[in-house]
């Protein structure tokens, strides 16, 4: 699989939790990032055919970003999401075609839990 060429959307609103993931995916893959819930919400119903993978931080303050991917599948936009949290009380039902990373993480522990679910996300078309 050439990984190159997928783009991912990571939408985290801790500014360094955001250049950590960018950086460590900006290696392999084409890397947007959102700052809110509701750029999340704008980015997922304008450009969904734009992206391959969406990270998101289930605990961004405001529009969160469950209530942003359900809200964006209304329109059509349907890809996979790798949610982030510390708080696994908070996970509670994630929506379809979507996975968990729990915070803290790493570097390898992201970039596993990617190319996974890309990987995944290839077969099954």
């Amino acid at each position: 699989m050439d990984y190159t060429t997928k783009r991912i959307l990571v939408a985290d609103s801790i500014p360094h939790v955001r250049f950590m993931i960018y950086n460590v995916l900006t290696e392999m893959y084409h890397v947007s990032c959102v700052s809110t819930g509701r750029q999340l919400y704008v980015m997922l119903t304008e450009c969904k055919n734009d992206f391959d993978l969406v990270i998101a931080d289930i605990g961004m303050n405001g529009y969160g970003s469950i209530e942003s991917v359900e809200m964006a599948k209304v329109f059509g936009c349907d890809i996979p999401i790798l949610f982030t949290t510390s708080d696994m009380s908070i996970a509670g039902d994630l929506p379809r075609r979507s996975y968990l990373l729990m915070k803290p993480f790493t570097s390898i522990d992201l970039m596993t839990s990617v190319k996974n679910i890309l990987s995944k996300t290839q077969s099954s078309f």
